[in-house]
């Protein structure tokens, strides 16, 4: 017989997925192995040799089988069941980074949420725990075989994955809280996506329907009086009847007329207010939170929840709201009509209920994980056919037919077993629904019968009980619908609440034009904050085990947008610094180059420059003001920034080249537009089939990736900007071409324009630039140090004084002279003996 679990069992995963193997121990060594330096709760110091700590009751050991390099798992045992001898495997394969678990059998409470219940152990040989996390999805992660045991008893642990708000309710109780929370997320929508306009006209909707609808009904309500007439032989209610229900038609078609305009006016309002509030929302956010919150903050889950936030406001708003008003008034006139048949309609309508709670709780439950993999399985479909290239040069074709036919059989197979079951619950729901229409009409038919009531009731009787059975199930359909559009909705309202960053201070100072500006850089620093999931080693780990109920609530919202008022009741992240102590200033017109291995903080700056986030010490000046106190859009409409990977709109080369900031009309003569695509050469030969109006397709997949990022230089240059930022942007194109941009660039940068061109390719800015500073690798540096290793005007003058550049020289072959060279201006007329200095 299996004793109750007295034990304290918590694993925490901060890395890629592992597997953690049981095994039994004999009772003379009873120790839990931990190959990595960690921490156990009650014993001994950790140590590099790993840990053994005695157990206090015979029973097993828990060995966890890591990858030493990936330093990727903590483990904390206290304590040890008695079971006996047994064996058993921990089947991690959906296990991935940032997810928890933590479960306290013993005191009937989950680490991570104080509720979890311990299911009977005699009943299961051996201990069943059944998890209630709330918000979270749920997977069986661990199965233990007992050796005395003919079927395997299955121990369903949870892992939290914030990446995915699925709602999993393991009890009504839950299921409740889960309908509350969804019921908040919908005053969200409510509040963010439905304008005082769509209210008024939803409201015209709503009325102009329940007076249809009633219209509607009454045609039932008087066909009594006219079957009534009919067999009394009485004329003048025949045609009182039709006079009546004539009425009723007229007051339906004008009354229907009315709300499906309402409707349309309130479609389009919300549709309307949808699109521009999404585009706000997404807009509002720096750059650098679209940068490092791109798990969250992307294309796919904003579209994905903008789709379901139009579901759901259709479902509210339009289907449920008619379903909900013909429910109503038929069990309405139902009650007033024949009150006994009401009253079983109501019960029928309870038992739905319950019914529909049962069966969508149990949807929830068990589609979760088939949902996923279906999503897993279209996400690999979906890549191979993004990456054909590789399947075909790799003759994968058939191997990947097989494997995903397999894949999708298998849990569809698995799939239909659960709709299956489902399709014989939703047959019994509906044998009673119609035994009880129908013992609501055998009722209403022996009172006609017994003379009680007149022939003419069972018309309204027939027609509203059926109205009020099909009512339900609308509803029913409707709030299933409703349930599975939230986790998406949810994740959208997380992702789109989160406050923007980096946003004007209430009296910025707007910039105005003129013929240069002077930049900056004074002390600068930059460090992000590290999430729990992204700490490399154990510590973090057994910090978070041994942290208060706070620290575990953010370990599980880690990797999910925040809020202010959650921000504020967490401890401060640890920063890890990328940037350290760099100053340096542009004058105006003056074209300074950022050099530096990759990894040395070149693009940072420009996202500091360029203002995607702001520095967390220091501060970058624009003639004299500080960055964070300018009006972020008077400074970007002032500067032009090329970007190491060309964003290419799908539209014409003339679209792309006049794509700017202001919203001013735009007419610039064609003349002007080749000039500057002769300097650049952007002229693609062939490829220019209708000349400027010559369509580059999506991403410019008809231009090559050298074209498409002269077309970038080109639309940077259109913009005449007084300071221009260049990241790597000749790093695609070859040799002789990369020479032709930079003369053309040189012509574009004139005297006046200032300019940061960041690269760690030397060529590039040898003879363009007049200044030059190298940054070094921050590792290892003091924090007082500066990142910011050597300045100077020449390559000859930094290849004396910085060890870093140096080693790029020597790596990249640049020939260095003796004697510092002078710089020569460069012109479209520069021989190609001079080229070939910056060359050699």
């Amino acid at each position: 017989m299996a004793a109750p679990f007295a034990a304290e069992l918590r694993i925490v995963w901060v890395q890629p997925p592992v597997n953690v193997v049981p095994k039994s121990s004999p009772a003379s060594s009873r120790t839990a192995e931990l190959p990595f330096p960690s921490q156990i709760k009650s014993g001994s110091p950790a140590n590099d040799a790993g840990l053994k700590h005695k157990m206090r009751k015979p029973g097993v050991s828990l060995r966890p089988v890591l990858n030493r390099a990936a330093n990727s798992a903590a483990l904390v045992w206290d304590g040890t069941p008695n079971l006996g001898k047994w064996d058993g495997t921990a089947n991690l394969d959906r296990l991935g980074p940032r997810q928890c678990l933590g479960l306290k059998p013993n005191s009937k409470q989950c680490a991570l949420q104080p509720d979890c219940k311990v299911r009977n152990p005699r009943r299961n040989r051996g201990i069943h725990l059944l998890p209630r996390l709330h918000h979270q999805r749920h997977h069986r992660i661990l199965q233990v075989v007992p050796h005395n045991s003919h079927t395997a008893t299955q121990r369903t642990f949870v892992i939290v994955d914030p990446q995915d708000t699925r709602t999993i309710s393991r009890s009504w109780g839950e299921y409740l809280h889960e309908m509350k929370e969804s019921w908040s997320v919908a005053q969200w929508v409510y509040q963010e996506f439905i304008t005082a306009e769509s209210r008024s006209w939803t409201k015209r909707m709503l009325v102009s329907l329940a007076v249809s609808v009633t219209a509607l009904n009454g045609i039932a309500w008087l066909a009594k009086y006219l079957v009534d007439g009919l067999i009394r032989h009485d004329a003048h209610a025949v045609r009182m009847s039709f006079l009546g229900m004539g009425v009723c038609v007229l007051i339906y078609g004008y009354f229907d007329r009315l709300q499906m305009i309402a409707r349309e006016y309130a479609q389009g309002a919300n549709l309307s207010q949808l699109k521009r509030r999404m585009n706000e929302l997404f807009f509002e956010k720096s750059m650098g939170q679209h940068l490092q919150e791109s798990s969250y903050l992307n294309t796919a889950n904003i579209e994905r929840g903008k789709g379901r936030i139009e579901q759901l406001e259709n479902l509210l708003a339009f289907e449920g709201s008619s379903s909900l008003i013909s429910l109503t008034v038929a069990l309405t006139l139902l009650w007033f009509r024949v009150p006994a048949a009401a009253f079983f309609m109501s019960l029928l309508l309870a038992s739905y209920l319950v019914w529909l709670v049962y069966l969508n709780r149990n949807i929830a439950e068990k589609c979760v994980p088939f949902d996923e993999e279906f999503r897993r399985l279209n996400r690999w479909e979906h890549e191979r056919w993004e990456k054909i290239e590789r399947v075909k040069t790799c003759a994968k074709e058939g191997a990947e037919i097989a494997y995903q036919n397999r894949a999708f059989q298998k849990v569809l197979g698995e799939e239909r077993k659960f709709w299956l079951w489902f399709i014989g619950k939703v047959t019994w729901r509906g044998y009673s629904n119609r035994f009880v229409l129908l013992g609501t009409l055998a009722y209403g038919a022996w009172r006609i019968w017994q003379g009680d009531w007149s022939n003419g009731v069972f018309i309204p009787l027939l027609m509203y009980a059926t109205k009020v059975s099909e009512s339900i199930w609308t509803i029913g359909h409707i709030e299933h619908q409703i349930n599975w559009n939230m986790p998406a909705i949810r994740t959208a309202m997380l992702t789109l609440r989160v406050p923007p960053e980096a946003t004007d201070k209430p009296n910025a100072i707007e910039l105005r034009r003129k013929n240069g500006v002077r930049v900056e850089m004074r002390s600068v620093s930059y460090a992000y904050a590290i999430e729990k999931r992204d700490l490399p080693t154990l510590s973090a780990a057994n910090d978070l085990l041994e942290a208060d109920s706070q620290s575990v609530q953010e370990f599980r919202s880690a990797g999910r947008p925040r809020t202010a008022n959650e921000d504020a009741s967490v401890s401060p992240k640890p920063m890890l610094p990328v940037l350290r102590n760099v100053s340096f200033t542009i004058e105006p017109g003056e074209k300074a180059a950022l050099i530096g291995p990759s990894g040395a903080g070149k693009t940072t700056i420009m996202r500091l420059l360029m203002r995607y986030m702001d520095p967390t010490a220091g501060a970058i000046l624009i003639d004299g003001h500080d960055l964070r106190d300018v009006q972020l859009y008077s400074w970007l409409n002032l500067i032009a920034y090329v970007p190491q990977q060309a964003q290419v709109f799908d539209g014409t080369v003339r679209d792309n080249l006049l794509y700017r900031f202001t919203d001013e009309p735009i007419a610039v003569p064609d003349e002007e537009l080749w000039t500057m695509m002769r300097k650049l050469k952007i002229d693609f030969g062939d490829r220019l089939t209708a000349g400027l109006d010559t369509r580059v397709g999506r991403h410019g997949i008809e231009l090559s990736g050298g074209e498409q990022q002269r077309l970038m230089i080109g639309a940077a240059a259109m913009r005449k900007p007084i300071f221009m930022v260049v990241d790597e942007a000749t790093a695609s194109l070859d040799a002789t071409t990369e020479k032709a941009v930079q003369k053309g660039l040189e012509e574009v940068l004139g005297t006046t324009m200032g300019a940061l061109i960041i690269t760690h390719r030397l060529s590039t800015v040898r003879r363009l630039c007049s200044k030059f500073f190298v940054l070094r690798d921050s590792e290892g540096l003091a924090p007082d140090e500066s990142q910011l290793e050597a300045t100077a005007s020449s390559f000859e003058e930094l290849y004396e004084i910085s060890p870093t550049f140096r080693r790029l020289a020597d790596d990249q072959g640049v020939v260095i002279l003796d004697s510092p060279l002078p710089r020569v201006p460069m012109s479209i007329e520069t021989s190609e003996s001079d080229e070939s200095m910056q060359y050699a």
